[in-house]
């Protein structure tokens, strides 16, 4: 018994059942996984900007607590001075 291996799909059809050549459903797979891999990309940079976007906030809230405790002191070297 002959076992043969098609390693090329069967002819597929589109949304309407209309049959389409191996070209364009091969043509079409490959923009597919181009388009995935874009996307992935595309995550990926939305998780980088996420980051580095909680990092900005978080040293800007360091910041505004920093001014806000040297701000007290200089208030309280006013008053310590009248």
């Amino acid at each position: 018994m002959g076992y043969s291996f098609n390693p090329m799909p069967d002819p597929k059809t589109n949304e309407h059942g209309d049959m389409v050549s191996l070209r364009d459903y091969l043509s079409l797979q490959a923009h597919a996984h181009k388009l995935a891999g874009l996307l992935m990309e595309g995550r990926d940079l939305v998780e980088e900007y996420s980051r580095a976007n909680a990092a900005g906030i978080a040293r800007e809230e360091a910041l505004r607590a920093a001014i806000a405790e040297l701000q007290r002191e200089v208030l309280a070297l006013r008053k310590g001075k009248s």
